[in-house]
């Protein structure tokens, strides 16, 4: 006889071991959002749609909202969503596996992306 309790425990943990993937597509796709719109914000609809779909299923209600938010969202807003997204998933990561953010601030548009190209090829 199968074990129900034993098999959600293990996707759930499956989920989470995926968390830094996830948060490295998003990484990923907020960088393409500026070079190409059209096709990073279907590919981030599309993601998305599967993390709300895989949080409601393993009932990460945070996760799945912030995901749904995203996949809902109109293209203006893109970016905030992702960063809220973003936000829920570092959350479910343990402390010591959590990767480092940094915050430029920067009045340069031009300085503003470069720095964010050299950094997250780091």
């Amino acid at each position: 006889m199968s074990d129900p309790t034993g098999s959600a425990h293990r996707d759930r943990e499956r989920f989470l071991k995926s968390v830094p993937t996830h948060l490295e597509l998003l990484r990923k796709a907020r960088t393409e959002l500026e070079e190409d719109p059209v096709e990073a914000a279907a590919a981030l609809r599309r993601f998305s749609r599967f993390i709300a779909d895989e949080a409601a299923r393993l009932q990460l209600a945070d996760t799945g909202k912030a995901a749904r938010g995203l996949a809902e969202e109109a293209s203006a807003d893109l970016a905030v969503h992702v960063d809220a997204l973003e936000a829920v998933l570092r959350q479910l990561l343990p402390e010591e596996e959590a990767p480092a953010q940094i915050l430029i601030v920067e009045d340069e548009p031009t300085s503003a992306l470069l720095a964010q190209r050299t950094l997250g090829k780091l």
